[in-house]
């Protein structure tokens, strides 16, 4: 083909000739000059970065893109100019100073924005501004891969269009389109193509925020298709045709309805806002305020989609060059508020909704689940209510604080509430995004009941003060489901473990007193003029032949004596038992009664019901003499409880307890500690007195083990728990009753934590519907639970673990990251503190920092050292530079021409998710060995593993609190050692002949004093850090107090 086109070019003229020759030649290193709107792009480059725009391998790729997708895109001058205006405008809000560039080290070259394909694309023409425009939208579509694979398929179909079309090219268009087709395209600078462009996408969708929210919010419904068109090329060529011209349209003010996605994608990805009209929010517009857009460039959505996760925009294509083998993988792409990226203040909401998703049968709508969260925050709260506790205050503040596992849903429930209409609107949406996805934290059966397992009634009434909280809740609850006495009682147990009856509501003062013909009366009298009652019940022995007369002290206390027990077995049923405890065979009406019968419950126990105010009676369980399992109740009334247990007696002896007794069957409640029990009145259905010829009456159905929510926020507000048991709950106890859940959340609130400190970090909330925290190995590292209440905590391997999974939605195992000292993804670059601080500070072990830029490489990149970094030889032959000078306490930066740069092997490994293999050609996590390297002027000195040398037991610190007196000092020290001055990299490396401490003068400069920490360890010299207010005395104790031996202390090094 090489040679048809040169023989062609001999038919045109010498200067056609010559022109379209150099396209063949050279053609990609061309650089034009650029419009003159993108001059604010300019001046955000590094130098790294622009070369790179203007000559280097970006350049290349921008140019041979725009050459071969020549003629596609529709003339659009003005969407170009102001296109323009918008990215210069927004490179001058993100620029970086020179000042703040210098304080990140070894990263300074690589931050700020990457709008290095932006600039590359504009001096390249205006066809490689247009095919900008199109990676934009690619990158804001779809993942980096995905993209990857795309632009492979689109420049394979755009070669074979151009080949089929342009056989007999005779213009020097069409032969500058059959030198642009024999242009090669690696996947590599594809992805570094793609990686810049969605480096500067993240970058500008932060930088207008408050438009770009409005966008996702009132679209968010929308619910069109990109286009409909199944194949990749016409379909991306397509989509970006109709968003350059619908563009171009408004921004010449002429409106637009809009008819696919296409525009839509185009407004996230160039970040160009008209004003919008969404006939579903009325007819009113909804105002951006973008000054490149006049008013009359209004864009109308008059359709939505009923479905609530439609979502904003879809995109579904088949990609043939996604996978090494197999079928085009099929991929569907929906964009809307929760695919964008957000926050990790705005994930709150999402991991809010997969919290509650479990609630549903609890609670009737995600709002009585908030508002019950708001009454547990009230409930927690209460020491700022009470009388000022500073115990309690601190425990509280713990518990609830935004950073701890259960303040983070609190204060995300209370953030719904938010005074911006979008704010609330959005987070919203993120909350219910979020419901659907519960399995996030951990499977379902993992979670607690509902409300934290408050809503379950044995682990709520642990939380009581004792058996009277316990049956207040139970009455309460009784009234909320409309239950009466007829036909329930409540069964507790007492401080000793004793089973107790009470009523579930007020009943008649005189109940009992006047008739026998029923069990418990319905008051007659208003429930709060009524009386409760409670039933204590009476023992008997289980041998009759001690049942004689009077019982007396005398009577064995070791018989075993039988209390009634549901639900259990009885091995024999005494007849003393089934005839009535202590009853009228015992005490004859001659006899009297007394409370010294061994039978009777204490005195005391009735007496302290009787001071709350309800009257107590007894209860006496019968036993089956045929069927042990069969036991009933028979309940006192009275007015008094010798006066019941007298009635019993009688009732008994009258054979009434056919009539009189009562069968109870589990309704609600705990059966340990409080529950409420259905009575089954006993109908005699024959003259047999046998009792399995009795049955049951109506009863209330069985209800359960749980409150529903209505009931706990009714009830919490007016009788809440134990405070410091509801506190141990929350640190303690659900974590020993649900670990893995409540260490999810743990980790989640770690994650905040040091989000906190990483600004305009962002996440993906997607994430929450690919994976599960149950796989995340940097969550249970080594199958251990973080004993901390309130968050998990994190090594610097785990916080870059949890880091790459919000970045990317992916799960890498967590051994991948032991030497990992920086992540760059996007439009970050995550940094291990300590390489971007002085030596002597010592960061906490998950400190980092993110800086705004990236590396130029594609997707996740993970930087590790080299094993074993070299050091360049030392030359003994340089003995002028040698001059090892006594120290006298001169203090000066000798270090001005040292710098450290970051650098690059070959060697770099894809990591595979740690929960799937899908044989992406393209892997979207990278291991890269980077260089750490130390330069003198333009000479290497040495390469450095910077976390290694901060850790080594051979570097220590000084730390001191005193001011001392520095010429006095250094005199003292001095008696102890000889001191001499290191002032250049030769006298550092080379040790001084005779004992001496090296003292390496790096005054002021950070940069400096770590590449000279870094030196000395490689050498093997302890190496004594100072602090900037340098104090001789303690340096002189610090040194002396270093349990080394003599000769290496001989070779010190000290870093001022």
């Amino acid at each position: 083909m090489e040679n048809s086109i040169i023989a062609r070019l001999a038919g045109f003229s010498h200067e056609l000739t010559v022109t379209a020759a150099n396209l063949n030649f050279d053609f990609t290193l061309i650089k034009v000059e650029a419009p003159k709107e993108y001059s604010g792009v300019n001046d955000s480059l590094t130098e790294v970065r622009r070369e790179n725009a203007e000559n280097g391998a970006l350049h290349r790729t921008a140019r041979k893109l725009g050459a071969l997708f020549d003629g596609i895109p529709p003339p659009a001058e003005h969407l170009l100019a102001a296109y323009g205006n918008r990215v210069s405008e927004i490179c001058q809000k993100a620029k970086i100073t020179p000042q703040d560039r210098e304080r990140y080290g070894i990263f300074a070259r690589y931050c700020g924005t990457d709008s290095s394909s932006l600039w590359a694309a504009a001096t390249s023409g205006t066809n490689a501004i247009a095919i900008h425009l199109l990676a934009c939208m690619l990158a804001e579509a779809f993942t980096g891969p995905e993209s990857v694979a795309l632009w492979v398929q689109l420049i394979e179909r755009r070669k074979a269009e151009i080949g089929a079309t342009n056989k007999d090219a005779t213009s020097i268009e069409d032969l500058a389109k059959a030198l642009a087709c024999k242009q090669e395209f690696s996947r590599d600078e594809l992805a570094s193509w793609d990686n810049s462009a969605r480096s500067w996408v993240q970058t500008a969708s932060k930088k207008t925020k408050e438009q770009r929210s409005k966008v996702l919010l009132y679209t968010d419904k929308a619910g069109l298709a990109v286009n409909k068109n199944s194949d990749p090329y016409h379909s991306a060529m397509v989509a970006w045709k109709d968003a350059m011209s619908s563009m171009d349209s408004l921004i010449m003010g002429v409106p637009q309805k809009v008819r696919n996605g296409a525009i839509l994608l185009a407004i996230r990805s160039w970040h160009l806002y008209p004003d919008l009209c969404v006939l579903s929010h009325g007819p009113d517009v909804i105002p951006q305020g973008d000054g490149l857009i006049p008013k009359s460039g209004i864009i109308t959505i008059d359709l939505e989609h009923p479905d609530e996760t439609a979502g904003s925009i879809s995109w579904s294509l088949p990609l043939s060059y996604l996978r090494y083998y197999g079928d085009p993988v099929m991929v569907n792409q929906t964009l809307s508020v929760t695919s964008n990226r957000i926050s990790m203040d705005h994930f709150r909401f999402v991991l809010l909704g997969c919290v509650i998703s479990t609630w549903s049968t609890f609670a009737n709508s995600a709002d009585t689940s908030i508002d019950l969260l708001g009454t547990l925050m009230k409930a927690l709260r209460w020491p700022e209510r009470s009388t000022p506790d500073p115990e309690n205050l601190k425990r509280m503040q713990e518990v609830v604080k935004k950073t701890s596992w259960l303040g983070q849903i609190l204060t995300a429930a209370e953030d719904l509430s938010s005074d911006s209409e979008i704010e609330r609107a959005t987070a919203r949406k993120l909350m219910e995004y979020g419901r659907r996805y519960g399995q996030f934290l951990c499977h379902t059966k993992d979670h607690p009941p509902a409300f934290f397992g408050l809503s379950y009634i044995p682990f709520l009434f642990s939380l009581l003060e004792d058996s009277e909280a316990r049956i207040g809740y139970l009455r309460r609850y009784a009234k909320f489901l409309g239950l009466s006495n007829s036909n329930c009682v409540i069964r507790y147990f007492d401080s000793l473990g004793h089973p107790e009856f009470a009523t579930i509501e007020p009943i008649d003062e005189h109940f009992g007193s006047k008739t026998l013909d029923g069990y418990i009366h319905q008051s007659s009298l208003p429930s709060e003029l009524g009386i409760h009652l409670r039933w204590i019940p009476v023992e008997s022995n289980s041998k009759p032949c001690f049942c004689e007369g009077i019982c007396q002290e005398t009577v064995s206390t070791s018989t075993f004596t039988r209390m009634f027990r549901f639900g259990r077995p009885k091995k024999e049923a005494c007849p003393c038992i089934q005839n009535g405890g202590c009853s009228i065979n015992c005490h004859d009406n001659q006899a009297g009664h007394n409370y010294d019968c061994l039978l009777l419950p204490p005195r005391e126990r009735i007496d302290k019901i009787e001071q709350l105010g309800e009257r107590c009676l007894p209860v006496h369980m019968i036993t089956s003499t045929t069927d042990p399992d069969d036991d009933s109740l028979a309940f006192g009334s009275g007015e008094n409880f010798l006066d019941a247990f007298m009635r019993l007696s009688q009732e008994q002896k009258n054979l009434s307890y056919s009539t009189k007794s009562v069968i109870l069957k589990f309704c609600i409640g705990d059966d340990q500690t409080a529950e409420i029990l259905s009575t089954g009145p006993m109908t005699k259905i024959s003259t047999d007195p046998d009792p399995r010829e009795r049955q049951f009456g109506p009863r209330p159905s069985r209800i359960g083990l749980d409150f529903p929510a209505d009931f706990i926020k009714e009830t919490f507000e007016v009788h809440p728990c134990n405070y410091d048991k509801l506190i141990e709950w929350f640190t303690t106890e659900i974590s020993i009753r649900r670990p893995v859940y409540t260490q999810a959340l743990r980790a989640c609130a770690s994650a905040l934590e040091m989000y906190g400190r990483l600004p305009d970090a962002t996440v993906d909330p997607t994430i929450v519907s690919k994976i599960s925290l149950a796989d995340a190995s940097w969550i249970f590292p080594s199958g251990q639970l973080s004993p901390s209440p309130a968050r998990a905590t994190l090594s610097r391997p785990e916080a870059f673990a949890c880091i790459t999974m919000f970045e990317c939605g992916q799960l890498q195992d967590v051994t991948h990251f032991r030497e990992v000292f920086a992540i760059t993804s996007n439009d970050a670059m995550f940094v291990a503190t300590p390489l971007l601080a002085d030596p002597h500070d010592v960061p906490i072990e998950t400190e980092i920092k993110r800086v705004l830029g990236n590396i130029g490489k594609p997707g996740v990149s993970l930087l590790v050292p080299p094993p074993g970094p070299r050091v360049r030889e030392m030359n003994t032959n340089e003995w002028n530079l040698l001059n090892h000078n006594s120290f006298s306490g001169e203090i000066e930066n000798s270090f001005q021409k040292t710098s450290m740069h970051l650098s690059f092997t070959q060697y770099q490994q894809g990591l595979l998710d740690q929960t799937k293999n899908e044989h992406h050609i393209d892997s979207n996590t990278v291991l890269h060995e980077a260089l750490v390297q130390v330069f003198d002027s333009s000479t290497w000195v040495g390469d450095l593993d910077v976390l290694s040398t901060l850790k080594s037991p051979l570097v220590s610190r000084v730390h001191c609190n005193c001011s001392g007196d520095m010429d006095s000092s250094v005199n003292t020290l001095q008696q102890s050692f000889r001191m001499i001055i290191v002032d250049n990299w030769e006298e550092l490396m080379i040790p001084p002949l005779d004992p001496a401490i090296s003292v390496v003068r790096t005054a002021g400069n950070w940069i400096g004093r770590l590449a000279a920490v870094g030196i000395s360890t490689r050498m093997g010299r302890l190496t004594v850090v100072l602090p900037s207010n340098k104090c001789w005395m303690c340096t002189r104790n610090h040194v002396l107090a270093l349990k080394e031996p003599k000769e290496k202390l001989d070779q010190l090094v000290l870093i001022l």
